[in-house]
């Protein structure tokens, strides 16, 4: 009876040895990966408690390859002082196309049947205290020959659980190579989508890269339609031999709605073939950006002047609530420039010294008028520096360390980078 069956038997054996693998490996394997914490030397802990810092490891182990010797890199994630390894999560759990810092995590975990069959994209979703709404083209990549293309909108009750689902003719004004979806919102009780259209190049000498359109639509639920249709203008100073770049610079927040877009507008000069040497991110070829204000409700445009030091390829633009600061550095001085979006005309400069200098940065961001900042240090490649400034009292409110639980890999072998930080 077992001889006849004894293949059966083995392949279930296989079976259960390699969802072992894929849910077992990660337990077994946690001796492997080094746990961080966030050491307070000076302020509130608080400040750091909706502080997630992503990075990676780099263990003094190489593996050999044909193009020789190379690290192997453990991306991790610090989350309430807990170290989350991506190589500890189960076969599973790295499945889901979803990083557990995203803010789409809990809502996805608390509405999992309207979540399924979409997009995880933070863009294509909006939420308040009502509804949790979600959008998407049914075809981005427009083919002239294949029909009608349509939002595609599902629409989630909050209070009574109750789903909806709507489909309205996208309006063909326009034949559109992509369109991608850049931010939902909800203004004045109208279904708002803004767009990034591309338009499709045909003849590869007459070349643009600025062929790139930003749309607003509004969108009429009860009648199924778009309502209105909207280009954002801007009034370019590109010369004739340069082409214009548009990026939309306005944080994607789901439960936040905002009135205001900001865009970003650079310039570079056309590549040149006879002077392939001049690197991509050279400043010569990007000399200066601007930065547009658009208004959803109003529908007005305007620019936001900039002083000529703070609008270099150098500098960094950030917007948080009604403020954007636009900065850059000189040596350990973090030079401020701060414009109000309740009042453009209004804005003001300052200059921050520091305790560290900018190339030993690693990570930095600007949120609820707060500067945060994790540098390298002295002492270990395993150790960062993090400095919070408050930037209307122009202080230094929290200072902590980075730094392993474990005193075992305290060498100048190993080493970890910090690339980002998410602040809730």
């Amino acid at each position: 009876m077992l001889k006849r069956y004894w293949k059966l038997y083995t392949l279930i054996v296989v079976i259960i040895l390699i969802v072992g693998i894929f849910y077992l490996k990660p337990i077994f394997s946690n001796t492997d990966y080094p746990n961080f914490t966030i050491k307070t030397i000076e302020g509130n802990p608080s400040e750091v408690e909706e502080l997630t810092l992503q990075g990676y490891y780099s263990p003094d182990s190489r593996i050999q390859n044909e193009f020789g010797m190379i690290h192997s890199d453990k991306y991790f994630s610090l989350i309430k002082n807990k170290t989350l390894y991506d190589k500890q999560t189960s076969f599973l759990s790295q499945s889901t196309y979803i990083e557990k810092t995203s803010p789409l995590a809990s809502l996805q975990n608390e509405h999992k049947k309207f979540f399924r069959g979409k997009s995880l994209l933070t863009q294509n979703f909006f939420e308040d205290d009502s509804f949790l709404v979600y959008i998407e083209l049914n075809q981005e990549y427009l083919d002239r020959n294949s029909g009608k293309r349509f939002f595609s909108i599902s629409m989630l009750n909050k209070k009574t659980d109750e789903q909806l689902a709507y489909k309205i003719d996208f309006p063909k004004t326009k034949d559109y190579q992509f369109v991608d979806i850049q931010k939902i919102q909800i203004i004045n009780s109208n279904l708002t989508v803004l767009t990034r259209n591309d338009i499709p190049q045909t003849d590869p000498e007459e070349y643009h890269e600025n062929s790139q359109e930003y749309h607003i639509y509004q969108l009429d639920l009860g009648n199924q339609k778009v309502t209105s249709d909207n280009q954002i203008s801007f009034e370019s100073n590109a010369s004739a031999n340069e082409v214009t770049y548009i990026e939309l610079i306005s944080e994607t927040k789901i439960n936040q709605t905002s009135d205001d877009l900001i865009f970003s507008l650079s310039y570079e000069q056309p590549f040149d073939e006879e002077n392939e040497m001049v690197p991509l991110d050279s400043n010569s070829r990007v000399p200066s950006y601007e930065l547009y204000h658009y208004k959803i409700s109003t529908k007005e445009t305007k620019k936001i002047l900039l002083p000529k030091e703070y609008n270099k390829v150098d500098s960094t633009i950030v917007l948080d609530r009604s403020k954007i600061y636009s900065y850059h550095y000189t040596g350990n001085r973090i030079n401020l420039y701060t414009t109000n979006l309740m009042n453009l005309d209004e804005s003001s400069k300052k200059v921050i010294t520091l305790p560290v200098s900018n190339d030993a940065i690693e990570w930095q961001n600007i949120k609820n008028n707060k500067l945060y900042l994790v540098s390298k240090t002295k002492h270990s490649p395993l150790k960062k520096q993090l400095l919070i400034y408050h930037l209307t009292e122009e202080e230094m409110i929290y200072e902590g360390s980075f730094e392993p639980t474990s005193d075992i890999l305290q060498n100048n072998k190993n080493s970890v980078t910090i690339d980002y930080g998410l602040i809730d």
